[in-house]
């Protein structure tokens, strides 16, 4: 057993048993390991990274930033951040936090129920194609049909 004869000794030996139990804190290095799931929630992958964040004390915003948008398997988000940056780590984790109370309302709505609205595919990014005006039977000019009809065209199906 190692004996305090002086100053010295008192400090040598604090610090060793210190350094043996401190915690170092991280880097930008350890964040960049901080990726979403493949199925993990929006919010559990914001949670996670934000309590990573409160680890490493000396990340900055903008490395915080990167390495969210980087890490997100959200692809929408990342579109919707990239459109309106977030100045700061708190407006990226309110702008991700209610893109996830958005995404999780919606999937809540819509995610049991079969026969979706045409207009809800529609918002949800279904395909638009034009259906051309029917040909009159002379083979000649087409017929007016007023305004172009639009339908959604989603897994093989047209819907009217």
């Amino acid at each position: 057993m190692d004996q305090i004869y002086n100053w010295a000794d008192l400090v040598q030996i604090f610090v060793g048993n210190f350094q043996g139990t401190y915690v170092r804190p991280g880097n930008s290095w350890d964040l960049k390991w901080c990726r979403q799931k493949p199925n993990e929630s929006l919010r559990d992958y914001v949670r996670r990274f934000s309590k990573q964040c409160i680890e490493l004390p000396s990340v900055t915003h903008v490395e915080v930033i990167n390495t969210f948008l980087e890490g997100t398997t959200c692809r929408n988000l990342v579109h919707e951040l990239a459109r309106s940056p977030p100045a700061n780590t708190n407006e990226l984790f309110d702008a991700a936090t209610n893109y996830a109370a958005g995404e999780e309302a919606v999937g809540a709505i819509f995610d049991d129920k079969p026969n979706k609205r045409k207009e809800d595919a529609l918002a949800e990014g279904g395909n638009l194609k034009p259906t051309p005006p029917p040909r009159s039977k002379s083979g000649g000019e087409r017929e007016e049909a007023g305004p172009t009809n639009l339908a959604w065209t989603g897994a093989g199906r047209r819907l009217r």
